[in-house]
């Protein structure tokens, strides 16, 4: 019983992330390649600001209720409201745990969780998921 619910689980969230615009991908030399979808897949933070992540301890994570998002910051775990729709996000207030952490850690952590709050935008290329702000810049790449 439990494998065939299993398998019905599987079968539906193939089906319908394949048809959801979050899961596609398209890119001049894949032109149908399918990027992991935004919601349920945990991405790590590899650019923010432009400057290359000194430690992949940074990562974001929208919860299959599609209005959590999660994932550590540098030092800390982390959770905020999000509501994405289209190619817009908003990220709510952050909380987050409060470990004391030394080094590039916490000054990436600082970093991130700020440049979190500037997000309006995202969008999925070339195996990326990226963040962008008001101005259409992108502030934020992840990869999975």
């Amino acid at each position: 019983m439990r494998i065939s619910r299993f398998i019905i689980a599987l079968v539906l969230t193939t089906a319908l992330g394949a048809a959801s615009p979050l899961a596609a991908q398209t890119t001049p030399d894949r032109p149908m390649a399918m990027a992991p979808a935004i919601i349920g897949s945990t991405w790590t933070a590899v650019e923010i600001n432009g400057a290359p992540a000194p430690t992949q301890l940074s990562t974001f994570r929208v919860a299959e209720d599609n209005v959590t998002a999660s994932g550590k910051g540098g030092c800390n775990s982390w959770s905020a409201p999000v509501s994405i729709d289209g190619g817009s996000i908003g990220i709510g207030t952050i909380r987050a745990t409060n470990m004391a952490c030394l080094g590039p850690g916490m000054k990436q952590e600082r970093e991130y969780f700020a440049t979190l709050g500037v997000t309006r935008s995202l969008e999925v290329a070339d195996g990326e998921l990226r963040f962008l702000d008001a101005n259409g810049t992108i502030v934020i790449r992840f990869a999975v």
